[in-house]
């Protein structure tokens, strides 16, 4: 019942609920080891172009692939959420900002050039992500984004998934 709970019944990766659990533990932790916590924000390009084109169920197919494609090639620890609809959100344990930005870029290539099977048809997918680093300073009970670190999670991906 609990697993039910945290995961998202399509994928089978974590939900946004368990996301935010783990953001409780996750910046308290990184706080007392003096740690960076990196998220990486992803949204499926044209996504409604799948659902329109080929159906719902061509949607779900790039979904379960998109988050089966993530939980395989990220670290252990890691954490792998579907935020909701056709966003995804990786939530990396000490990983900095570089780390991230290169997690994000190798998933955008690897993925882009990942050949879908639905119904006798090749497909490709991509998809738009953003990072940012959580980094606790010197400041009391102060976690805070750093803020050299562009680009930012909401404006890359919106712009591209329109």
């Amino acid at each position: 019942m609990q697993e039910q709970a945290i995961r998202d019944p399509l994928t089978g990766v974590f939900n946004r609920r368990f996301l935010a659990e783990s953001l409780d533990k996750e910046i308290p932790r990184a706080a007392r080891e003096n740690s960076p916590v990196a998220i990486v924000m992803m949204d499926v390009d044209f996504f409604k172009k799948f659902n329109d084109t080929y159906g719902h169920k061509c949607g779900d197919i790039v979904l379960m692939d998109l988050a089966n494609f993530l939980t395989e090639n990220s670290r252990q620890g890691d954490v792998v959420c579907r935020y909701g609809g056709e966003e995804f959100v990786i939530l990396m344990p000490n990983a900095t900002l570089h780390d991230a930005h290169e997690r994000a870029e190798t998933w955008r290539r690897d993925y882009t050039a990942k050949v879908i099977h639905y119904e006798g048809k090749k497909l490709n997918a991509s998809f738009s992500a953003g990072w940012q680093v959580f980094h606790y300073t010197d400041r009391p009970a102060s976690l805070s984004f750093m803020p050299q670190t562009t680009p930012c999670i909401d404006p890359k991906v919106t712009d591209a998934t329109e």
